[in-house]
């Protein structure tokens, strides 16, 4: 039927597309419930991701929303919210970052989203909204006196295992959960190499167990130096010794880095890390602070981006810009230095041969 046809028929009429409404089923459900109702559906996410999304919910989002009805809350509500988390709510009343608000809102937008498609609300009054802006924070690097420093004192730890961690987050670059999650399987002692599979996690009320890495791209091997090598070759062979004093057997399956016999729960390490830093003056660092030494003096001493972000078991080298991109960018008075020298030899190059007559008449270059 032609479209002249269908508006001249008497027979033909246009239906209204209904609007979807929510379930009324839900008219009492609030916002806590909702989003709780959600996480536990979450079978797929790991316990430690469960447990930083209700951390973040508990203290910021539920405090200021966790009991509006879902069918009455807003998207000016929301925003208000987050207007004032940003402004308040960082420790001591003080403002919070971006990028935490951003982790916050994560799980609480895929709730409302998920709900919009069960209709159990019409919409989603999260997703209009504007979060602020996330400016990455730069990674702060040991200093060079600093380095030497922390490796006179780790040289005179007693604890062979915390002196071991800290060798190996110096030498690596490793997360310390990674660093945690290190058995002697792991490591080849012969090709130097350091495979990373898995991670030690420790979370409030459960059992520390070892877990999956932080992404897919965590899972790496890496080259170890032979200091490394020869460091943790002598860790080995003492954890051998002071283990079959207690009669435990080390095997593949035996944490590189151990704590009254069994695996290093991250907490610890980060607590005898910390005291450490604090005794000998390096009160603004800690474990991670030696992840970002690493690669800001590999991307210093221009070994190539996508290398680092290898190491350091990056998604992308955009991550890896993100947060080292000052230390590059600091190369480019440099860069340029070194493209200038680039010409003036070819400058010199050209003056001498037409000195001899044998140059072109007409130099680009010049």
């Amino acid at each position: 039927m032609t479209a002249e046809a269908k508006q001249s028929s008497p027979n033909i009429k246009t239906i209204p597309r209904a609007k979807p409404t929510p379930n009324r089923r839900h008219k009492h459900l609030t916002v806590r419930q909702l989003v709780e109702g959600y996480l536990d559906s979450r079978t797929d996410l790991e316990a430690e991701t469960l447990y930083s999304y209700r951390k973040r919910l508990e203290r910021y989002i539920y405090p200021r929303l966790g009991d509006v009805s879902i069918h009455k809350l807003t998207a000016p509500q929301i925003q208000e919210a987050y207007t004032d988390i940003v402004k308040n709510g960082g420790s001591g009343s003080k403002p919070l970052s971006s990028r935490t608000l951003k982790n916050a809102h994560t799980p609480f937008n895929s709730a409302l989203r998920r709900a919009e498609k069960q209709r159990i609300i019409s919409y989603n009054p999260a997703s209009g909204i504007e979060l602020p802006r996330y400016t990455p924070v730069r990674a702060q690097a040991l200093e060079l006196s600093e380095m030497r420093r922390l490796l006179l004192a780790i040289e005179a730890l007693e604890d062979s295992d915390i002196r071991m961690a800290l060798l190996i987050a110096v030498f690596t670059g490793l997360r310390r959960a990674e660093i945690c999650g290190l058995t002697w399987g792991a490591i080849d002692l012969h090709r130097s190499m350091l495979s990373v599979r898995q991670s030690f996690k420790c979370i409030t009320g459960e059992e520390a167990r070892y877990g999956k890495l932080k992404t897919r791209s965590s899972e790496r091997n890496m080259y170890m130096s032979a200091d490394l090598v020869s460091a943790l070759r002598q860790h080995k062979e003492d954890q051998y010794h002071t283990l079959r004093k207690v009669g435990i057997v080390q095997a593949s399956d035996t944490a590189v880095v151990l704590w009254r016999n069994s695996p290093m729960p991250p907490n610890s390490l980060t607590k005898q890390v910390r005291n450490l830093f604090d005794e000998i003056g390096l009160l603004d660092f800690g474990i991670h602070s030696l992840r970002h030494t690493q690669a800001t003096y590999l991307l210093l001493n221009n070994v190539p981006v996508n290398v680092v972000q290898e190491r350091l078991g990056h998604a992308s080298a955009t991550t890896t810009l993100d947060v080292y991109g000052h230390v590059i960018a600091g190369q480019d008075e440099i860069a340029a230095e070194t493209f200038q020298d680039v010409i003036h030899s070819i400058q010199k190059v050209n003056a001498r041969r037409r000195k001899r007559g044998t140059g072109p008449k007409t130099e680009i270059l010049e």
